[in-house]
């Protein structure tokens, strides 16, 4: 695929130094807005009938709910939306979408969830996700006028090969920072990108330190189960698991020199148990 790069080599290494974006601002998406901020996106439901693929192989006969959550982090100088949930196409199936053993619904869609905030797509700064799967990447053509940032690994996984499910149309001319590495977003230690192999190659995770909630690690799907055995068990497709192993152990680490708090995106009690949209966390 042919595609548009405006990054010079020289901004590549400054971006890799630096650990920040080293972009100057976008003054048309910069916002009043006097703190960071956070809204929380219901943007799915998944039923699993079969856990034993995410849980190292345990038979469990009970289905298990999930919930697929995003977010959207307000800062100043721009705003970044983690993870998009499935593709706002699911909503068009009341009955669910079954991609065994996964039943998929989705009630509202990303789309009028931003709406309702007064937030357009076009006006994100910054898209992230933390993994290439579709229940997160599902949205990414939404914002065609946002820089995306993955580590290189994910990068060439959704962009330079083919990926089942994902919908990547408009995302030609988009600026792209390809990490190998940490990036901290807007250069204030508020918001940073954390490279977390191992469920995949270029799998990420997020800080965002709220100036009322606190100090929050969002974990893409570094974890599925936020306690008990299940949450160390390795899912039979993780692509690496003495990677995903040394994640588990740098977050743990991160959690604790921050007191920080994890939030396990799939997890249902933790996750709505969290105000949502259009309620922001400060």
């Amino acid at each position: 695929m042919n595609r548009k790069f405006s990054w010079t080599v020289a901004l590549l290494i400054m971006l890799l130094g630096s650990g920040c974006t080293g972009k100057k601002s976008d003054k048309s998406k910069e916002q009043d807005i006097a703190s960071l901020e956070m809204y929380v996106f219901d943007v799915g439901k998944i039923q699993v009938n079969d856990i034993s693929q995410l849980n190292g192989g345990e038979e469990v006969k009970a289905p298990v709910y999930f919930t697929n959550t995003a977010f959207l982090i307000r800062h100043p100088k721009g705003d970044l939306i983690w993870d998009t949930g499935f593709a706002d196409s699911v909503v068009n199936h009341p009955m669910g979408e079954v991609t065994s053993p996964y039943y998929s619904t989705m009630e509202k869609t990303l789309s009028s969830q931003l709406d309702e905030i007064g937030v357009g797509p076009d006006n994100v700064k910054y898209l992230a996700v933390s993994h290439k799967h579709p229940d997160h990447s599902g949205n990414m053509s939404l914002f065609s006028e946002s820089t995306i940032i993955l580590q290189e690994a994910e990068y060439q996984a959704l962009f330079e090969s083919e990926t089942p499910g994902i919908v990547l149309e408009g995302l030609d001319d988009n600026e792209f920072i390809k990490l190998d590495g940490e990036l901290d977003v807007f250069c204030d230690g508020t918001v940073v990108v954390i490279p977390t192999p191992g469920h995949t190659e270029g799998h990420q995770v997020l800080f965002v330190n709220l100036p009322e909630t606190g100090p929050i690690i969002l974990s893409g799907d570094l974890w599925l189960f936020n306690t008990g055995v299940r949450s160390q068990a390795v899912p039979l497709f993780n692509e690496n698991v003495a990677e995903t192993s040394a994640s588990w152990e740098k977050v743990q680490a991160l959690l604790r020199e921050k007191k920080a708090t994890l939030w396990v995106q799939h997890d249902s009690e933790q996750m709505l148990a969290i105000p949502h949209s259009p309620k922001a966390l400060h």
